[in-house]
């Protein structure tokens, strides 16, 4: 019978996620296992991670990995070991910290039989007192992988800033595997060599594909699509097989439109009567503008005042950043530096800051500019309004 050529292999290093402390028990606890790495599927000539998890870890060397044929028990193809060494010990099996009771080792993966077929790998942990976990079995799928193909691109050739309704996105794919071994497909926006965006269409069930033996995902954009966009890209496409394979990319030119933020609506009142007494006598008063982008609010950016004094001169902190974040104000100004100024509803397009005169302040009018920015970088245009502080009478 042939056998499976495995090679160890102590090159890569791994980005593993995040881990927690092992529980710290008695010496003689039987080791637990429990999944952390171990692949779906595996293809010739690719080196991949296999890690587990082991509790009560203590005494326990290493985690002894045995690769069989599914339905065929015996012989075994294979054996190997995981190790929780931070890789002194076995340099380059991947294992990033020492003693945390993750067990892991780098595996370049060499059959001899290419074709696709199914094997089981057992993990099974002993400690120096010779108790021994329960095996724990995963199966993992090797086959000779082909890349998987894009075979058609649908999408249009400009978005308008603020498009009504939806446009999607359509790829059909195919894969020599069959189309469920097509996982999904990436999307990148690109620009000068430099990449401005991306992300994953999902696969559709509802749209029949014209090939028979390929596979539909979309992309159902809408106006918010366009946040933070604005231009000329070429907008990548990639198929992902399960195994991480991926097809050749396709591009398609893309325009995006983005319109600047509206501004409108501003409420404040048009006269104050200037407090009296010390500079500590203070009198407050809401401010609002009505913030619209044709992209959404998530496109907005910021909204800022700037306040002009009747003198000419502007306030020192000028010009000051309203919130639509709910958040109320603080007598105390507690809060203020994180957004605390008098919003009263979150994420309802109406931007808010409270303002104070004092006693000190001039009389005439004081000239407030509102502007917005949006994460494309346009600017709207101005609002301003007038509040007229005048004496008490």
């Amino acid at each position: 019978m042939p056998k499976l050529l495995l090679l160890l292999f102590f090159l890569l290093p791994l980005g593993c996620a995040k881990r927690e402390l092992p529980v710290q028990v008695q010496e003689t606890s039987v080791p637990v296992l429990e999944k952390h790495l171990v692949p779906s599927f595996v293809n010739p000539n690719h080196t991949y991670t296999f890690s587990i998890r082991v509790k009560n870890a203590q005494n326990v060397d290493s985690v002894k990995m045995t690769v069989l044929k599914e339905g065929d028990m015996e012989p075994v193809e294979f054996t190997a070991g995981l190790y929780d060494d931070g890789g002194a010990l076995h340099s380059g099996d991947g294992d990033v910290v020492a003693s945390d009771g993750y067990f892991t080792n780098n595996i370049l993966w060499i059959p001899e039989d290419s074709t696709r077929q199914k094997f089981i790998f057992a993990f099974l942990a002993v400690n120096e007192s010779g108790e021994k976990s329960e095996v724990l079995q995963d199966t993992v799928v090797s086959l000779s992988n082909v890349p998987p193909q894009i075979l058609n691109v649908q999408l249009p050739d400009s978005l308008p800033g603020g498009f009504a309704g939806q446009t999607i996105f359509k790829v059909e794919t195919a894969d020599s595997n069959g189309i469920e071994d097509v996982d999904k497909i990436l999307y990148r926006g690109i620009r000068n060599d430099t990449l401005y965006f991306s992300g994953e269409l999902l696969r559709s069930s509802d749209i029949i594909p014209e090939n028979p033996d390929a596979a539909v995902f979309v992309l159902n954009a809408d106006s918010s699509f366009a946040v933070g966009k604005k231009g000329n890209y070429d907008i990548i496409f990639e198929a992902v097989d399960h195994s991480g394979v991926k097809s050749s990319p396709v591009s398609r030119p893309l325009y995006i439109g983005n319109k600047a933020p509206l501004l409108s609506d501003v409420t404040a009142p048009p006269i104050f009567e200037r407090p009296n007494g010390s500079k500590t006598n203070t009198a407050k008063f809401l401010i609002t503008v009505k913030a619209r982008d044709s992209q959404t609010l998530k496109d907005i950016q910021f909204v800022k005042m700037i306040w002009k004094k009747p003198d000419g001169t502007f306030s020192k902190n000028s010009p000051f950043t309203l919130y639509d974040n709910g958040l109320p104000f603080h007598n105390d100004f507690s809060g203020w530096n994180q957004g605390y100024r008098g919003d009263q509803i979150a994420g309802d397009g109406i931007y808010s800051i409270t303002g104070l005169f004092d006693p000190t302040q001039p009389l005439g009018d004081y000239l407030l500019t509102f502007y917005a920015h949006d994460l494309a970088g346009n600017i709207s245009e101005n609002v301003t309004y007038i509040i007229t502080l005048k004496d008490d009478e």
